[in-house]
């Protein structure tokens, strides 16, 4: 197992648990996306840059091999969860009647049956291959996928150079970052992703992309790393990243304050790292290979996680179980179609691999 795989299955429950705020009593426990989404690019941006420095590749070769991991999980998730189990969920108002598929179509690739005279006349072949290829190639419906295969070009680039480059790419992403950050106007845009602009979340993203890519220089400290100093260290960040929000959300702060969320996740992913490649965890585990292979399939499974959770989200038949026993079997169901999926996904690997198309990848990781 890797020493990454503990921290890949943290954020994919925080981000699933994100977005099940109406599915607790309190929406107060549907937390922490932010964390989640950030641990998710430090993670890939580590992985992919030890990658690198370990077997240096071409930028063709290097896409090459991460577009064949990411993507047959992308675009059949899209096929299943989108294009044939949309009608499904509780996203699709029922007040706008029965939806037939071109309808599904229409509204998942972009477009918008009520702002045309007839939604057929959207359904022309032109638009439907346009949109298909936003939609299902990219930019990808899922945001970090979108996202990730933009900043691959820059962990290539800065991945082999000194320590310099990445704390280079971070200052410079805090250009836009702040000037999105000081036309912000109240404290609720610190944790809505939808109410600041693009490109502070872009920024966001890349730094903590690059932030991977800088720990990638220090992978000797892991060595030294002892478990339960390195969880006492996590549940104290984590301690203070939450308990800022708190005062923030309760106006205790002011909202110059927010910016410290920001800053305090690099300490806080630093030592959830440090927790997850615990020296003495590690060894604990490779000595039990149940406990370790249950702990390596779910780690490599987040990416499916990551895709598959967004829609059953949306499932009303779970989402009407009583509690807790909803929140049980969402995550029990999203387990079981990110297994399927992931299984999926590796066939459609294999077959490319057999065409000489694209390699099969044994990195399991979620990014």
């Amino acid at each position: 197992m890797r020493n990454t795989h503990l921290l890949f299955i943290l954020a994919a429950i925080l981000i699933t648990n994100s977005h099940l705020k109406s599915w607790y009593p309190n929406p107060v426990f549907g937390v922490d996306g932010h964390m989640g989404n950030s641990i998710f690019y430090a993670m890939s941006g580590f992985g992919a840059a030890l990658s690198l420095r370990s077997k240096p590749l071409g930028l063709r070769s290097y896409y090459r091999r991460r577009i064949s991991r990411l993507y047959p999980a992308v675009t059949l998730g899209a096929i299943v969860f989108v294009l044939i189990l949309g009608g499904e969920w509780n996203h699709i108002p029922e007040s706008e009647g029965p939806w037939t598929l071109g309808k599904v179509l229409s509204h998942y690739l972009g477009g918008d049956p009520s702002s045309h005279a007839g939604y057929e006349g959207a359904l022309t072949p032109a638009w439907l291959v346009i949109h298909y290829f936003t939609k299902l190639i990219y930019p990808s419906p899922y945001l970090y996928v979108t996202w990730i295969l933009l900043f691959y070009f820059f962990i290539w680039v800065v991945a082999r150079r000194s320590v310099w480059w990445p704390i280079g790419a971070i200052l410079l992403a805090y250009v836009p970052f702040g000037y999105y950050w000081l036309k912000s106007s109240n404290v609720d845009q610190v944790f809505e992703a939808g109410s600041l602009p693009f490109g502070f979340w872009l920024s966001e993203g890349f730094q903590y992309a690059m932030f991977g890519v800088l720990l990638a220089h220090f992978t000797e400290h892991l060595k030294k790393t002892r478990f339960w100093r390195e969880t006492l260290w996590a549940l104290l960040m984590m301690a203070l990243y939450f308990g800022t929000k708190f005062l923030l959300k309760k106006s205790y702060l002011p909202m110059p304050a927010g910016v410290l969320l920001f800053f305090l996740m690099y300490p806080t992913i630093y030592v959830l790292l440090r927790w997850s490649a615990s020296a003495d965890l590690l060894a604990y585990l490779n000595r039990r290979p149940f406990w370790a292979g249950i702990v390596a399939f779910l780690g490599g499974l987040t990416l499916e996680i990551y895709i598959t959770q967004d829609y059953f989200q949306y499932c009303k038949p779970l989402k009407n179980l009583p509690f807790p026993l909803r929140i049980a079997a969402l995550f029990s169901a999203v387990l079981v179609a990110a297994t399927a999926l992931q299984f999926a996904s590796r066939g459609v690997q294999k077959f490319l691999a057999r065409r000489n198309v694209a390699p099969v990848l044994a990195e399991k990781s979620g990014g």
